[in-house]
């Protein structure tokens, strides 16, 4: 079998119906204050990298922006760092992304120090940044060479706080954290004079939900016309989710038949299926694919009417693409949830597979498999922000919320259900006919799979000329696609081509 990347099973942190992965410091689960005095402006540094043996120019500016309303009142402030190159006449004629993470409750620091920014945290030879680094590498496959970026904290995380007297809650649930970001974003292109430039949002995870959000409500609501959207590993319909942690009677049949494929990727990589369905992942996965949805899928549906022999077939076949027993299958009614796909794979070893990367196996008896093991990002970033952004503040750094996690109102949207903003996204492409959008999975991640996705991107009944606006892409990753170099220059090249495609070749 392959060998399993074994010790650095992430924790994963269940936030209503989302999970989202973060490596944590004990420190981050405290209450966080309400934000400070408005800030004056902003640290502003400059700097130079090499990328591909070429002098990268560009400046920093870290800061908090008050968010106000309508009437002018201050809401919150959010934590932003902005790179722009420098030695540009035209400011206009670079494209800007702002960018961010998920959660809800997570800040931007993963995708900011892993995969975007132009220095990346030092690895050690596992692959987990080392708990006291002493130095920042130039990140080669940094998106500075070809847009500008505005990395955003959302409020409840980073440096990112409620006003004082300021209910937070109106900030956490869908619409309200679109807003406050939309805010931020119209405020941000004004004060820096970026109106006509391209304009580009990146989220990941359920920062792809909100980028889903905020493609309807910028145009909409604020006049900001978007370019492009890069959606990495995102949720747009929460019904594609299975039940991790609860009763598997409350998750749908789809969420069963969506998780199949990353499944299969799963098992196949840990050399627990048949050779032949291991020779080929691609053809495998198209197999399971047709496979979930049109006969295991149908047969979920007929519940109890389903004959013993259909059952059996299903169980047999669903064994055959996923390495689990056909007994063990039967014994949970042709279903087999995240849960019980991780402990059993590789439960005759004592090992379980990491939510967020199906690769990752740890023993889950040990501590040193989990807590361990894990990154301890929010000192990591402060110490970035003081060594090289000359942002100092004596503020927590908070890198997962629990304040957040806790109190998000996912029944805000009064749609009765399950939160889906493919809606969002099949208006802001219809309306906004050159708006482009990428949208990168791993054949890996365990808690968004990546067919689920693909399941709502194919309701969104765009057309074909619409649909040509639409980029699929795949990665040999989990949640975070970006986690090998491979990877990560792939993606960089993926958004690269997007940026292109949105506004033009970079300048």
């Amino acid at each position: 079998m392959a060998e399993p990347i074994v010790g650095k099973l992430w924790r994963r942190v269940l936030c209503g119906a989302i999970v989202c992965l973060l490596a944590v410091v004990p420190a981050v689960a405290q209450e966080h204050p309400v934000a400070a005095a408005v800030p004056a402006g902003p640290v502003v540094t400059d700097h130079s990298i090499s990328v591909g043996g070429t002098i990268l120019d560009y400046d920093a500016a870290a800061g908090l922006d008050p968010v106000t309303d309508d009437a002018g009142k201050v809401l919150a402030t959010m934590f932003y760092v902005a790179y722009t190159k420098r030695g540009v006449q035209d400011a206009s004629t670079r494209p800007i992304t702002f960018v961010f993470n998920g959660g809800p409750g997570a800040a931007s620091v993963i995708l900011h120090l892993d995969a975007v920014g132009p220095k990346r945290v030092q690895l050690a030879a596992d692959d987990v940044p080392a708990a006291s680094p002493t130095a920042w590498i130039d990140n080669q496959s940094t998106w500075l060479t070809f847009t500008d970026l505005v990395v955003v904290d959302a409020i409840g995380t980073g440096y990112s706080r409620p006003a004082p007297g300021v209910a937070a809650a109106q900030f956490y649930d869908a619409d309200g954290d679109a807003l406050s970001f939309a805010r931020f974003i119209h405020a941000y292109l004004v004060a820096n004079h970026r109106e006509r430039s391209s304009k580009f949002l990146a989220g990941e995870s359920y920062g792809g939900t909100r980028a889903a959000v905020l493609a309807h409500l910028l145009p909409h609501q604020f006049g900001v016309t978007l370019n492009g959207l890069i959606l990495i590993s995102p949720v747009l319909d929460f019904g594609t989710l299975n039940s991790e942690y609860g009763n598997p009677d409350r998750s749908p049949d789809l969420a069963f038949a969506v998780d199949v494929p990353s499944y299969a990727a799963t098992a196949a990589y840990h050399r627990k299926l048949r050779p032949d369905l291991e020779a080929d992942l691609p053809r495998l996965l198209r197999e399971v694919e047709q496979w979930s949805t049109s006969e295991y899928l149908p047969a979920l549906v007929r519940g109890d009417t389903l004959s013993e022999d259909a059952q059996a077939r299903v169980a047999v076949t669903l064994s055959e693409y996923t390495g689990i027993s056909d007994a063990f299958i039967r014994a949970h009614h042709l279903r087999l949830l995240p849960r019980d796909f991780r402990r059993e794979l590789l439960g005759d070893q004592h090992l379980e597979l990491g939510i967020m990367d199906g690769r990752i196996a740890a023993d889950p008896r040990s501590a040193a498999g989990t807590d361990a093991a894990l990154a301890p990002l929010g000192l990591i970033f402060r110490d970035y922000a003081q060594r090289e952004l000359a942002y100092r503040t004596d503020e927590l750094y908070v890198t997962l919320s629990g304040t957040v996690e806790r109190q998000w109102n996912w029944q805000s949207s009064g749609l009765g259900g399950a939160l889906n903003v493919t809606d969002d996204l099949r208006q802001a492409m219809q309306q906004n006919p050159a708006l482009k959008v990428l949208v990168a999975r791993g054949y890996y991640d365990l808690d968004v799979p990546y067919y689920g996705t693909e399941y709502a991107l194919n309701q969104l009944r765009l057309g074909p000329a619409l649909s040509a606006n639409l980029t699929r892409t795949y990665y040999e990753t989990g949640h975070m696609v970006y986690t090998s170099e491979p990877m990560l220059v792939k993606l960089s090249a993926d958004a690269a081509a997007l940026v292109a495609a949105g506004s033009g070749p970079a300048r």
